[in-house]
């Protein structure tokens, strides 16, 4: 017969997150930035285009990419 700490999984809560991989070592990490570069470039225009220009993100410009983007789909 077994004992309950025999049937007891092998890993616990603090093995899980020591096995979780540091922020830096994520960014250096070439197989991050294949799935997530376009993500990031996105973002980033995003914030470029929204500071270097005010009515970047208003209302009016939102509605006229989503109507532009509606007509090629």
């Amino acid at each position: 017969m077994s004992t309950p700490e025999q049937n007891a999984p092998a890993h616990t809560a603090g093995a899980a997150e020591e096995s979780r991989p540091s922020l830096a070592a994520l960014l250096l990490d070439p197989s991050f930035w294949a799935d997530w570069a376009s993500v990031v470039g996105l973002i980033g225009l995003v914030v470029v285009f929204g500071i270097s220009q005010p009515v970047f993100l208003s209302v009016a410009n939102l509605q006229a990419l989503l109507l532009a983007a509606a007509i090629l789909v």
